[in-house]
């Protein structure tokens, strides 16, 4: 399996771990950041599912025998679930992958009707088979998120979880969010947080945000916009470090101790993971 790395334990027992790639560590020149060609790869699929299947859904359950697990992935997912308003009677999430998000929104919402659209045409199979497996019917559609198939005012509440960094042209997608939401609708909008010594993904990102950037990027297009940050940045650089300190922090997760969770209004460098709350799309923004 990619990304599959065995460590030897004492005793001489092998245990494998797991790493995604989107937890790569790699130090690059920023001035060479998305680059013409880069960002014109960014109007193409990923293709992961291909590679990966409906690895989302894996890397989320918390069992000791699953050492796949990935305690700061659950905590991106939870943070997002955790702002989907109860009462949200249609659950649009841009970039769907898997539909793993879609399943967390059906729980969080019940009775909403699902929509997710993806770019990669695998992702949108195996949202559509995953999502009937566990009884819940979505509108799934193969698309970019800068010509999205639903009206005006028709989406309760929109997802887009680490996404927004990918995107070359970040307006375009705010600008169909914005479109399709009701007037009091919700978007949760979540993304890494620049590190000064790091970017978490140069192979993919086009474009990462400190939390007051990424809070100027989305303010144009909301009347209000809050920003909550998980993921100490003490215990993901630890997550970073090595096979042997996930597997560590994967059993701290597991057994009921998980500093990804934890949270602040108040977020800073110190913090890994962003996620935006905007409501009240502004419809008179020329943006």
């Amino acid at each position: 399996m990619d990304g599959a790395k065995v460590v030897r334990l004492p005793g001489g027992a092998d245990l494998v771990t797991f790493t995604p790639p989107f937890f790569a560590v790699t130090a690059y020149n920023r001035n060479n950041h998305a680059t013409e060609p880069f960002q014109e790869a960014f109007n193409m699929p990923f293709e992961k599912y291909k590679e990966m299947d409906a690895y989302h859904w894996n890397l989320a359950e918390c069992k000791w025998t699953n050492w796949d697990y990935n305690p700061p992935m659950a905590a991106r997912q939870q943070a997002v679930v955790d702002c989907i308003p109860p009462d949200s009677g249609r659950i649009l999430d841009i970039g769907c992958g898997d539909g793993y998000l879609l399943y967390r929104g059906a729980m969080a919402a019940p009775g909403a009707k699902l929509a997710g659209v993806d770019l990669e045409a695998k992702a949108i199979d195996l949202a559509k088979s995953k999502l009937e497996n566990y009884g819940h019917q979505a509108e799934l559609h193969i698309c970019g998120c800068d010509a999205i198939p639903f009206s005006d005012g028709s989406i309760d509440t929109v997802i887009m979880s680490d996404v927004i960094e990918h995107l070359p042209d970040t307006d375009a997608a705010l600008r169909e969010i914005r479109r399709v939401l009701v007037s009091n609708g919700t978007a949760i909008i979540s993304t890494p947080n620049r590190q000064e010594d790091f970017v978490w993904d140069p192979e993919y990102h086009v474009q990462e945000f400190s939390h007051t950037e990424f809070k100027a990027l989305l303010s144009p297009y909301f009347a209000q916009v809050s920003i909550v940050a998980h993921w100490p940045m003490t215990w993901m650089r630890q997550w970073r470090l090595s096979p042997l300190s996930r597997t560590i922090l994967r059993l701290m997760a597991c057994s009921g101790f998980d500093p990804f969770r934890r949270s602040t209004r108040e977020p800073d460098s110190s913090w890994g993971q962003l996620t935006a709350i905007c409501t009240g799309p502004l419809r008179s923004n020329p943006g």
